[in-house]
């Protein structure tokens, strides 16, 4: 499936030998031994992101080939990327080897940022929980000790009831005699 053609030399190992499809798609020429070295291997559109810190965007310019995805029968095809061009954009946008390290530790110490602050609000929550379900049973064992000591009887003309109210809890009852 790679087709080779004698039509350039690879820039790997001078060979004649060239592999069509990549020099094609990618404006390299590089034959089937050179295009297992670091630089002419094709990296996956996840990869490159991942790897490289690039967006889709940046991948927008650089040629791909689509195949099936292997694991995925029903997604979007795998786009393949050769390495040595994604790095070349990697570069560019990171200002090099240190620009894309700084950039991998500027992410992580966002993810550990955003993880803490995610625990933190967790933790409050639970406490907030533990509070509320504490001040419940709290309440439910008075109510189970407690036993209603009422005050003086009150006759409301108006509304025609009596009242009277808890002297410990201030409950306030109001009724009707018959």
């Amino acid at each position: 499936q790679s087709q080779e053609t004698s039509t350039s030399h690879c820039e790997g190992c001078g060979s004649l030998s060239v592999i069509r499809n990549i020099q094609e798609t990618y404006g390299v020429s590089v034959c089937t031994v050179c295009r297992k070295e670091p630089g002419y291997r094709l990296v996956t559109r996840t990869d490159a992101k991942a790897k490289y810190l690039l967006q889709d965007q940046d991948l927008q310019e650089l040629g791909r080939i689509e195949k099936p995805h292997p694991n995925k029968l029903y997604t979007r095809p795998m786009q393949l990327f050769l390495e040595k061009q994604v790095q070349g954009v990697a570069w560019i946008k990171h200002g090099g080897e240190e620009g894309i390290e700084t950039a991998k530790q500027k992410q992580l110490d966002r993810r550990i940022e955003k993880s803490n602050a995610k625990r933190k609000n967790v933790q409050k929550q639970m406490r907030k929980e533990k509070k509320v379900k504490q001040t419940i049973q709290e309440q439910i064992e008075r109510e189970k000790e407690h036993v209603h000591e009422f005050g003086e009887e009150l006759y409301d003309d108006e509304e025609d009831v009596y009242r009277k109210t808890c002297m410990t809890c201030g409950l306030k009852m109001e009724y009707e005699k018959l």
